[in-house]
């Protein structure tokens, strides 16, 4: 398999982009009043209709990718059942304060997740942050053995989860007091708050998050430095990531 050239990284984090956000968006906001003018239906039935069409976006996108690379990873399969559990909230006509508790689970479970496995033989930190795609991981151990760093290096690795882990529970936390501000105001449809929920997450919640995660990273990689004795942490990347 070839790797993955920055061209192709660009391309998928658009349509990542184009799929999960700018469409659902669109579709979110303005489908319901097209489908109005255009088909004798109620605004109910136009709202369910426009709420199914904005989900199959990132929906078929995810099987897509799934059929295409063969693979797929546990952030994307949580993420795929919110969106259906979403859809299924809206279609049934659920109480809406239940987006809220969906929206607040999922990075939730992913922070639990990540503390728990630090205490398993497979931590999901490692997975994040330190895997053969990212780090020339033979070499690494290697000098941290040499160096006898074992202890320290497992310290690092701890700490970096306990701070992807409190990111994940500022999403959660942030994610359910914006999705139920705007769900709770009755004079939005349920689309119209999905969507204006979709927007304002990018810059409440994902916005801090990513500042979080790149501080993690900036932390393990300085550590990861002292562990080994290497002046440049680019000596201890893999080759993948010092093509890209």
């Amino acid at each position: 398999m070839g790797q993955e050239t920055p061209e192709k990284k660009n391309e998928n984090s658009f349509s990542s982009l184009l799929y999960n956000i700018v469409l659902p968006v669109t579709c979110l906001f303005t489908l319901p009043k097209l489908l109005l003018k255009m088909l004798e239906i109620s605004e109910k039935d136009a709202s369910k209709i426009g709420l199914v069409i904005a989900l199959a976006f990132p929906i078929v996108y995810f099987i897509y990718l799934f059929i295409k690379e063969r693979k797929t990873s546990f952030l994307a399969i949580v993420g795929f059942l919110g969106i259906l559990v979403t859809g299924i909230i809206g279609i049934m006509e659920l109480p809406r304060e239940y987006v809220a508790y969906e929206r607040a689970a999922i990075p939730l479970l992913f922070a639990i997740a990540v503390i728990i496995t630090n205490y398993t033989k497979t931590p999901l930190i490692k997975k994040i942050f330190y895997n053969p795609k990212m780090f020339n991981t033979e070499k690494i151990d290697a000098l941290i053995s040499e160096h006898h760093t074992e202890e320290d290096f497992k310290g690092t690795l701890k700490n970096t989860s306990f701070m992807i882990a409190g990111s994940f529970v500022l999403s959660s936390i942030c994610n359910y007091l914006i999705t139920n501000h705007y769900m709770s105001d009755l004079s939005l449809t349920y689309n119209e708050a999905l969507a204006k929920v979709k927007l304002m997450s990018i810059a409440i919640t994902i916005i801090p998050l990513l500042i979080i995660m790149i501080g993690a990273v900036f932390y393990f990689q300085n550590q990861l430095k002292k562990h080994t004795k290497v002046e440049n942490i680019e000596e201890l990347y893999s080759e993948e990531m010092k093509e890209s």
